[in-house]
Order: structure tokens, then C-alpha cells, then sequence
């Protein structure tokens, strides 16, 4: 199923095949949740939905009943379990079609490190001595100036804060010591050539 969507938007409002109806089966709207089937015409009202179950049950339950939580409260039948999971999907779909737009806009970047997260640097100091140095983000930011996020490093042992272009992990900045001082040893390889 993952290739299947691989590159693609998970959430859509017209499903195009069986993976994409069951990521899309349960869906928000006017603060409801609704249920998406293949070949009926109008969805149904989850609350509605459940309401019917819960006759079959002998519950009896309204879906005004439901909407009030009647159905959730106290109770661990296989209706109450689905209902939940049925809400769950709806809310997390709403949440990942936000994030899928906001991709979609240009306005979402995965960032390699996080504020606070631990690197370590190459770097070569004032007088010349260029080694692997414990470090700290402290920042991200982004200005209208550049393409991608620059990345403000805490160094005690250099004194001062970095900056680094995002685009610059993997070649300066490392998330372990080993790979700052394996890239360190292969850079002085290529100098001694």
C-alpha cells in the first residue's frame, strides 16, 4: 500500500481506487464526522451510522445520543471501538490534509536537525586548527534573502554562534562524532593528496 501512494497526496476528496477510499473512508465536515462508501450515493452521518448499530444491539441509542458521547462512556463494545477509531481517522485525516497543503504551497520544509538537538561540527578556528567540535542548535530561520533555512550553532569551544545553510548538513555538521570525524580524516586525505 505505501508504494502504491508513494510521492502522492494521501488525502483526497475523490478516490480513484480501493487504497485511496480506505485512507478517505472517514472525513470531517461541519464538525461531523462522515462515513465515504464506494457506491452510495450520499455518505452517511457517523453518528447516524452508529445509531443504527446500536439498534441492532439493543442499545437504542439516538445519534443525538452518540454525538453526546453516550456511546463512548463506559462502554468497550465493538460499536463504541469503531466509533472512536472512525473520529480518530477523521481527525487525523483533517490534520494531514492541512500538512499536505502547506507542502503543496511551498510552505512546509523538513529541517535535519532540531533547536536544542546536539551536532557536531568541522570547523577551523582563528589560529588555524581545524577539528571536530561539540555543538548545539539553537535556531532555525529563514529569510527572504535565501532558498532554505540557515541553521545557528552554539559552539563553547569556538566561542560564538555559526551559522550554516541548511543545504550544509551532511558536509560540516554531523549528528554523531563518529561521522564529523569520519569526514574530518577523509578532508585531510584529500588536502595530503
Amino acid at each position: 500500500m505505501a508504494n502504491e501512494m508513494s510521492g502522492k497526496h494521501l488525502v483526497t476528496d475523490n478516490p480513484q481506487n480501493m487504497t485511496e477510499s480506505m485512507l478517505n473512508f472517514a472525513y470531517a465536515k461541519n464538525e461531523r464526522v462522515y462515513l465515504s462508501y464506494a457506491n452510495v450515493t450520499e455518505d452517511i452521518d457517523l453518528c447516524e451510522y452508529v445509531s443504527q448499530l446500536t439498534k441492532k444491539q439493543g442499545c437504542n441509542l439516538s445519534a443525538d445520543d452518540v454525538m453526546q458521547g453516550s456511546c463512548i462512556e463506559g462502554c468497550d463494545c465493538e460499536v463504541a471501538i469503531l466509533y472512536t477509531l472512525a473520529v480518530q481517522a477523521a481527525e487525523l485525516r483533517e490534520r494531514l490534509k492541512h500538512y499536505e497543503s502547506l507542502e503543496e504551497q511551498g510552505l512546509l520544509q523538513t529541517l535535519p536537525c532540531k533547536v536544542g538537538e546536539k551536532v557536531w561540527l568541522i570547523f577551523e578556528t582563528l589560529t588555524g586548527k581545524r577539528g571536530v567540535y561539540e555543538s548545539k542548535v539553537i535556531c532555525h530561520i529563514k529569510t527572504e534573502k535565501t532558498e532554505t533555512f540557515s541553521c545557528f550553532i552554539d559552539c563553547a569551544e569556538i566561542g560564538n554562534s555559526i551559522e550554516f545553510d541548511i543545504t550544509e548538513v551532511d558536509d560540516f555538521i554531523f549528528r554523531s562524532k563518529e561521522e564529523a570525524e569520519q569526514k574530518l580524516k577523509e578532508m585531510r586525505g584529500e588536502n595530503n593528496a
